[in-house]
């Protein structure tokens, strides 16, 4: 399991707080969800249970080993992928990565060749085994890497951003193995990710910081559950409306671009539209005169919308009286 106990790291003279006294708990053989913004702080403290940082304060403990204390008994107890750094070395193969790294964690060779045979075939990569990882490109250096932290089967796994970068069937792979690991394995799994269906599906408990400090740390459902309470958005545009913007008529019709176009046609052969013709207090279409949408002379109307909006050059046969039980029919 992981424990993390009031982790703090500060930058600078100016003692910039990256992580301000962070505390969870990870029992075993959970996935755990780490989320928050970017420069939130969840890649430090990665980094620091990684041992590749040293804490201004505070304790981590993997596996019951102290990492700043018992540093090499705590390596051993997990394997990491960290996003948008170089995991392997990009001038060997594939196969020469997973078949170092294997050995640097004590392994026999004939371990090694079978764990790195069952990783790159599942992940689609062992007809390129012997190609230079430094030609792969970013999706396939990102599988190679996770093969990496998985080659000693660790029992905690530190996975930050894994599917950066993976196509479609690549993702769902790396998800069913995540998944497996800790149904089965009992894997500790701490997992960072920008991508929410992902850690929504894959994750027992989510705890969420935002500026070093952690806001939220309950299981998932809860979680959900508290935001679809809030589910409300309010949309505002700003702008000229687009020229297909529909108006809805006040009987509850619509009047388009199209319709305003037709009305117009009928205006040039001579006749209203027939939801127009022998309505009072609509001006005769033809009396409509081209250069706009206008009543007639001498009656207070407002013109048609449609023909409003875009300036229509052409007449429109719906110059409506105002009154103040009437609105424009369009």
């Amino acid at each position: 399991m992981i424990e993390i106990e009031a982790l703090t790291k500060m930058y600078g003279s100016a003692q910039v707080r990256a992580v301000d006294e962070v505390s969870l708990h990870i029992p075993a053989g959970s996935v755990f969800g780490f989320l928050g913004p970017n420069g939130a702080g969840k890649t430090t403290t990665i980094k620091m249970l990684a041992g590749l940082l040293t804490p201004t304060s505070g304790q981590v403990r993997l596996g019951g080993f102290d990492v700043v204390r018992q540093r090499s008994a705590a390596m051993a107890q997990f394997g990491a992928v960290l996003e948008g750094s170089r995991n392997v070395y990009w001038s060997l193969s594939a196969w020469q990565n997973l078949m170092y790294f294997g050995r640097l964690k004590g392994l026999r060779k004939a371990q090694v060749s079978e764990r790195a045979e069952d990783l790159l075939s599942g992940l689609g990569l062992w007809e390129r085994r012997d190609d230079k990882v430094g030609g792969f490109s970013r999706g396939m250096q990102q599988k190679v890497a996770i093969a990496t932290a998985l080659i000693a089967d660790p029992p905690i796994v530190l996975l930050d951003e894994p599917t950066l970068g993976l196509d479609v069937e690549a993702t769902r792979v790396v998800k069913d193995w995540i998944a497996e690991l800790a149904r089965e394995l009992g894997t500790t799994i701490l997992l960072t990710s920008h991508q929410l269906d992902v850690v929504q599906e894959l994750c027992d408990r989510v705890a969420v910081i935002r500026r070093g400090r952690l806001v939220a740390d309950l299981p998932t459902r809860e979680l959900l559950a508290g935001f679809r309470e809030r589910d409300k958005y309010e949309i505002r545009i700003e702008g000229a409306a687009p020229r297909r913007v529909r108006r809805r008529h006040p009987r509850g019709r619509h009047h388009d671009e199209r319709a305003g176009e037709r009305s117009a046609r009928g205006v040039r052969r001579g006749r209203a539209p027939a939801r127009a013709r022998g309505r009072p207090g609509v001006a005769d279409p033809g009396a409509a005169r081209p250069g706009g949408c206008v009543p007639r002379p001498g009656e207070r109307g407002v013109p048609c919308l449609t023909c409003w909006a875009r300036r229509s050059a052409r007449a429109c046969a719906f110059s409506w009286p105002i009154r103040s039980d009437m609105s424009s029919p369009c």
